[in-house]
């Protein structure tokens, strides 16, 4: 399922950790926003493999402004892992979990134990909320063909135990297809343009969270500030040529659908649900 890591994908970027001096730079410098930022410590990755992440979001929890987690499998969630992170001051955390079925689990987890990982998340959520829910929960399910039958199951199960429970059909390795589009949109400038930068362990800047290995070369966060990179011309050319629809002009963007987003949510009013849309996943949480 990973673009990233899948043997069927030839590399196009090296892999590695962030170095802890780069990561507290630039937080030091997303600390000096004027704005909230949402800070994700994931990306091609496990965070929890990163030896220095307690002291990153510890770091991170100095600014008032900056919200700070991850998405992380929770194979790593130990009791211990789960204490120190609580104490690092986090401000969220998504765990992603396939699938509410044992077999199924363990079939696309390879090497995992459903039974362990499960018993890692609630022992997270029942700490969290004994110590006032300090942090926002998220579950998300990538949805193979054989589990669309246990969507609502999944639904069901968590939706009380945490924040927001996410389903995301999954998409097959190179695939850009986001089959939760509204084909009859229309077409507009992709918000993340506007809204996100990733930033690689290397310093180096993507054009996106689709760009996963790094054509869009937007530039370096060693070498300029995040505010220079963000305002610099890559990103200006890219936001002109969206604002005049020629998406076609962006390799990355010509056949991406991952603009899509509603900016209205949905109720369902039967079981007490608010549902957000956007390209590649639902979310659902209690209104």
């Amino acid at each position: 399922m990973c673009n990233f890591h899948s043997p069927s994908i030839k590399a196009e970027r090296s892999k590695g950790f962030m170095d802890i001096h780069l990561a507290l730079n630039l937080l030091e410098q997303i600390g000096g926003f004027r704005g909230d930022a949402w800070v994700a410590l994931h990306g091609a990755g496990e965070p929890l493999l990163h030896k220095g992440i307690f002291d990153v979001i510890s770091f991170a929890s100095k600014y008032k402004n900056i919200k700070c987690g991850f998405l992380t499998n929770a194979a790593l969630l130990t009791k211990d892992t789960t204490i120190d992170l609580l104490d690092s001051g986090i401000s969220w955390i998504g765990f992603s979990l396939d699938g509410i079925v044992k077999e199924k689990f363990e079939k696309y987890r390879i090497g995992s134990n459903f039974e362990q990982i499960m018993d890692n998340v609630m022992f997270f959520l029942d700490l969290n909320k004994k110590n006032g829910k300090k942090v926002n929960t998220l579950i998300n399910m990538t949805v193979q063909e054989e589990m669309k039958g246990d969507v609502e199951d999944f639904i069901d199960f968590w939706i009380d135990k945490v924040d927001e429970v996410a389903i995301s059909p999954c998409r097959p390795v190179g695939s850009r297809e986001n089959i939760l589009v509204d084909s009859s949109a229309w077409r507009q400038p992709c918000y993340m343009l506007y809204e996100m930068m990733v930033i690689y362990w290397d310093g180096e800047v993507g054009l996106c969270c689709e760009d996963w290995f790094n054509s869009g070369n937007m530039g370096n966060v060693r070498e300029n500030s995040i505010i220079d990179v963000w305002h610099g011309r890559r990103f200006k050319k890219a936001r002109q040529v969206h604002e005049k629809g020629d998406f076609h002009k962006i390799q990355l963007c010509r056949d991406c659908n991952s603009w899509f987003r509603t900016d209205y949510q949905e109720k369902d009013e039967e079981k007490g649900l608010i549902i957000q849309k956007n390209a590649w996943q639902y979310v659902y949480k209690r209104f």
